[in-house]
């Protein structure tokens, strides 16, 4: 009878665990994405463009070096943040009104959406498997729509970040969103 009761317990410490190393993955491949951001930027400078443009991209290009630790620092902690966040149930925020979103909002979803999709494209497959193992694991139907093992809570946290990063916007998108390589 204890045997059988252990088996349909879920294993939150065998799914804590995995969280924990798909984590660590994750902020590997931020790092590997901060150096295929640099050698992106340096290929941009190589293009020519308008002379403010060229600007620009050397201004991201000098900056960028200094920035990139910071950077990796932010887009992990913004990460983890939903993932805590994801915790409360949509029943418990109460009701939502309606409110007139920003078009730099709006932006940021859609190449989140995007950056989404990439990632996807690139690993659908474990992705997928991990996904149903964790929510065997937990016993659950569903994983939450902010849970760290969706492409769309990292897409978001890297894009919800490249609009507080900065005062002035910048035109360059990460690689990832226009074709170029994923790192590893």
């Amino acid at each position: 009878m204890n045997q059988a009761q252990n088996l349909t317990q879920p294993n939150f410490s065998l799914a804590a665990e995995a969280r924990k190393l798909f984590e660590t993955r994750v902020q590997e491949m931020l790092t590997l994405l901060g150096e295929e951001i640099n050698t992106h930027l340096s290929d941009l400078l190589n293009e020519t463009r308008s002379a403010r443009e060229m600007q620009s991209r050397r201004d991201v290009w000098v900056a960028f070096p200094k920035l990139r630790a910071q950077w990796l620092a932010q887009v992990i902690s913004t990460w983890r943040n939903m993932a805590d966040s994801s915790n409360t149930q949509p029943g418990e925020l109460g009701s939502i009104g309606l409110s007139l979103i920003e078009d730099d909002s709006v932006e940021n979803k859609i190449l989140a959406s995007r950056l989404a999709l990439r990632i996807l494209d690139k690993v659908t497959w474990e992705l997928n498997d991990l996904t149903v193992r964790m929510k065997a694991l937990e016993n659950i139907p569903e994983l939450n729509k902010k849970d760290i093992l969706r492409p769309e809570s990292l897409a978001t946290a890297t894009m919800t970040l490249s609009k507080t990063s900065s005062p002035r916007r910048t035109r360059l998108r990460c690689p990832l969103v226009k074709g170029s390589k994923v790192p590893g």
